[in-house]
This record gives structure tokens, sequence and C-alpha cells, in this order.
């Protein structure tokens, strides 16, 4: 039960992770955005790879142990 929930709780953060990093400069790049400020390009640039990085590591960890569902059929 408490496996469960925390194999749950990994795939939400990974996923939202993922989104964040994936998503976030989305109001740099679409038409008429505006470009991130100074202290918004250091904290995306500080941890957009780490986050990306610990998603990716959740996605491998869970799918070696069995966590995967779908996910061990696609990789």
């Amino acid at each position: 039960m408490v496996l469960q929930a925390v194999v749950i709780a990994g795939w939400c953060v990974a996923i939202a992770l993922a989104m964040l990093v994936v998503y976030g400069p989305y109001s740099v790049y679409k038409e008429g955005g505006t470009p991130f400020n100074m202290a918004e390009n250091i904290a995306y640039g500080t941890f957009s790879r780490t986050a990306w990085g610990l998603a990716i590591a959740w996605v491998i960890y869970a799918c070696q142990n069995g966590y995967g569902g779908e996910f061990n059929n696609i990789l």
C-alpha cells in the first residue's frame, strides 16, 4: 500500500518536472512572447537540466523495477 503510493507519487513528480522543463519557457517562444528576465533565465538554466535528469532517472528506475506499466512496452 505504501509502496504503491510512493510509485504513484514518483510518477506524478517525474511527469510534473518533465512538463515544467518542456513547457516552462512557453511564454518566451510563443508569438509575441516576452523573454525571461535575468532571474528567470538564471533559475531556468540552473534547475532545468537537473529536473530533466531526475524525471528521466525516475523513468529508468521505475521501469527497471517493474513499476513502468505501459512504458515498459514502449521502451
